[in-house]
């Protein structure tokens, strides 16, 4: 049977599909600790998009259920959805104010946030690695 997919995205909601969180607090209290995380994990990731055979080979060996030829469409389905658009320009793990904004105002309409409030409130860049 012929389908077509439709992304969420299109439909004009938009929201980042993986975040790292913690709260102010921990932040604040440890920001090399915050700083090497998510670099870390930047890194992990950039290594992903530079050898993906590699690291699937990694994963299918800790979970042999996940076929290597599945782990390989995933790569290359996700690929433009990990390292196009923003993270294309500005790097992996890149966040706008716009974009949150957006997210704030629709939850707000849909009654999912009592009140807006200021994107740059709950999200930063300011520990990502320099592109």
């Amino acid at each position: 049977m012929k389908t077509e997919t439709i992304l969420v995205s299109e439909s004009g909601f938009d929201p980042y599909n993986v975040v790292l969180f913690a709260t102010k607090d921990y932040v604040e209290e440890n920001a090399e600790t915050v700083r090497k995380f998510v670099t870390s994990f930047v890194e992990g990731w950039n290594y992903y998009k530079d050898a993906p055979d590699e690291i699937n080979e990694v994963i299918h060996e800790a979970n042999p259920n996940l076929a290597l030829e599945s782990l390989a469409f995933e790569t290359e389905a996700q690929m433009e959805f990990v390292y196009g658009g923003d993270a294309e320009e500005h790097g992996f793990g890149y966040m706008s104010e716009e974009r949150w904004t957006t997210l704030i105002d629709q939850l707000h309409e849909l009654g999912l946030l009592e009140e807006t409030f200021d994107a740059n409130e709950i999200f930063t860049t300011e520990f990502l690695p320099s592109h």
